[in-house]
């Protein structure tokens, strides 16, 4: 737990330089700190022994969350066995959920059922993925296929195709849409047998084999379509250079399987099963069994293709499953081997919101249009979170964010975990140990 010590601020603002409290530095900044927030401060380095950084705890709900629960073992309309993967369609009128139990379901935002498959797969499937006019979803299997079928308004209307090659369970799916008349649209999978396939979406032809040279766990393209990232069980990532040296070889039909690529290496401590891109087109996160999740800026010099980690936020008890951004990129969420919900400020990384509800751990979480939250438990049961009332907090977050930078001359230093949204008086300071 983390030692704090609170005191009175004193009338006045004292010398600018020697002023360290915070509540001097609101007033510096000319911010006025009405008793809001309650921050919670995790010293990512020099951490003072036995402290823990946890915020399944230690963060309330925000009041008036509102919560919908959507089907479960005992509904008709709903997964008999783990929730493994969810995905939004892009134009936001719908979103899937696929599980253990091998069954599809496709909802509208309002959570009504419009479609369900059963057994295309002889195994859980994993991975999940809309085209961009919905019009098509792909599914990803331990039985070691892809399976891609047509729906009509989020009704099923029949199989398309299915893909075959991977020799172990296939862990992640994905659309590329091209890019060029030239370009054929591509079907992504990501298997454990260390390969990342690219697919004809209108055939069963393996256009490309990316070669991962570990067991893939989590494999995405940006919203841009011009970068494929993969993960391995090695807790290495790849970002393939779709546009400028891939996409030209599948014009071309060339059957390269080795490509230049930019690998970052050992970026979490164990593995990473998840992989999800901001819209913003520079940004990307992961989620790692080591408990943490990690953010990336990537961007190209000249032809270069570069990268790098600027944020770890550690806030989970223990492994951390899935991660999405929101539509508007300005919010994550987490879900992991806890039952909690985590939702997150992503230009911080700042802890907004602890959404309780599951009974068990939840292995897939995302966004809808709407901001509300949806995640897919073990338990089978799949929710919707509202939390419109984090909207009144935003603008709050921001400025408590900019003035602990300011407060901390290293702010690398400094990772804000969580906060509580409870009354403090005018003009109290907090105070922190750190080494």
């Amino acid at each position: 737990f983390f030692f704090f010590f609170f005191f009175q601020a004193e009338d006045g603002i004292r010398d600018a330089q020697e002023s360290r409290g915070l509540g001097d530095v609101y007033k510096r900044q000319g911010y006025f700190y009405e008793g809001y927030l309650r921050p919670y401060i995790a010293i990512c380095n020099g951490m003072q022994p036995g402290c823990d950084t946890s915020v399944d705890q230690e963060t309330e709900v925000i009041e008036g969350v509102r919560m919908v629960e959507l089907g479960g073992p005992l509904s008709p309309a709903g997964h008999s066995n783990h929730v493994l993967c969810i995905a939004v369609s892009q134009n936001g009128k719908f979103f899937a959920t696929g599980g253990a139990d091998r069954k599809v379901f496709i909802r509208t935002v309002d959570g009504d059922v419009v479609g369900m498959v059963n057994n295309i797969h002889t195994d859980k499937i994993n991975d999940i993925a809309f085209d961009h006019e919905a019009k098509r979803v792909v599914t990803a299997s331990d039985d070691k296929t892809l399976v891609l079928f047509r729906v009509s308004r989020g009704a099923f209307k029949g199989m398309i195709n299915t893909y075959t090659g991977h020799t172990q369970p296939v862990t992640a799916c994905d659309f590329k849409f091209p890019s060029n008349s030239d370009a054929p649209e591509i079907v992504m999978s990501a298997s454990k047998d260390g390969e990342a396939r690219l697919w004809d979406a209108e055939s069963t032809a393996c256009l490309m084999t990316l070669v991962h040279r570990a067991p893939i766990t989590a494999a995405k393209f940006n919203f841009q379509g011009d970068v494929l990232a993969t993960a391995g069980l090695d807790c290495s990532i790849k970002l393939w250079d779709m546009q400028v040296k891939i996409q030209p070889h599948i014009i071309n039909k060339s059957k390269d399987r080795e490509f230049d690529c930019l690998t970052l290496e050992a970026v979490h401590d164990a593995e990473i099963p998840c992989i999800d891109f901001n819209t913003d087109g520079i940004c990307f996160a992961t989620a790692s069994h080591d408990n943490t999740i990690k953010l990336f800026k990537y961007h190209w010099e000249g032809e270069q293709l570069t990268a790098v980690c600027f944020a770890t936020i550690g806030g989970h008890r223990s492994k951390v499953y899935s991660v999405s951004f929101s539509p508007d990129g300005e919010r994550l969420v987490s879900c992991g081997d806890g039952s909690n919900i985590h939702v997150w400020w992503a230009s911080g990384p700042t802890h907004m919101a602890n959404l309780v509800g599951h009974t068990a751990p939840s292995r897939a979480v995302g966004f809808l249009p709407n901001q509300w939250v949806i995640s897919g438990c073990e338990d089978g049961k799949t929710r919707l979170w509202a939390n419109q009332a984090l909207d009144e907090l935003a603008e709050d977050v921001q400025m408590l964010q900019t003035c602990m930078q300011t407060y901390n001359d290293d702010s690398s230093k400094l990772i804000i975990n969580s906060f509580i949204y409870e009354p403090l008086p005018l003009a109290q300071k907090i105070s922190y140990v750190a080494n």
